[in-house]
């Protein structure tokens, strides 16, 4: 579990990756807003998963990491879906050090109604989980992707809700990442 926090950490600051972190990604369609249930794992409620489509179509598992600038997903999910995998240049670097990457393109990736297209990830992280419990999980939605939505997190009601920029009034109790 050390290790699972130790490279989510090394996700937060990416040198060499600024071409992915310019603030608008390229390939971004759908509505004004969309919401999505969030999912929890029953044995330790403090961490948030999504249900995403790749290209293939199926639904996949992400949790979501504010913390990470990249989306990443794993080794298994980019094989099965037969992406091209080769090194980045730079390191994922972190409080604790730095490590080198492999990255990809996935053609299509699904949000809720929301669609990216070509976009830049992150594979095979060592530490991020590839299960929680007995659900496998594909990988983690960084702020790469999270950072082109007003994002409203309804804790109790366990949804999600995205929606393009001034698409929400902010509630004067709204907390600021």
């Amino acid at each position: 579990m050390k290790h699972f926090w130790l490279y989510i950490l090394l996700l937060i600051q990416t040198i060499g990756c600024a071409h992915t972190l310019n603030g608008n990604l390229t390939g971004l369609s759908g509505p004004s807003s969309t919401t999505l249930d969030l999912y929890r794992n029953p044995n330790s409620q403090d961490k948030l998963f999504v249900e995403i489509r790749l290209h293939d179509g199926t639904p996949r598992l992400f949790l979501l990491d504010t913390g990470s600038s990249l989306t990443a997903i794993s080794q298994e999910v980019a094989m099965e879906l037969n992406l091209p995998i080769s090194p980045r240049p730079g390191k994922l670097v972190g409080i604790s050090g730095s490590t080198n990457w492999m990255g990809s393109v996935v053609p299509t990736l699904r949000i809720g109604s929301f669609g990216f297209s070509d976009l830049p990830v992150a594979v095979g992280v060592p530490g991020i989980p590839t299960r929680v419990g007995m659900v496998p999980l594909a990988g983690i939605i960084g702020n790469d992707v999270l950072g082109q939505f007003q994002v409203v997190v309804d804790y109790p009601g366990n949804r999600l809700h995205l929606g393009r920029p001034d698409t929400f009034a902010v509630p004067p109790h709204a907390v600021a990442l």
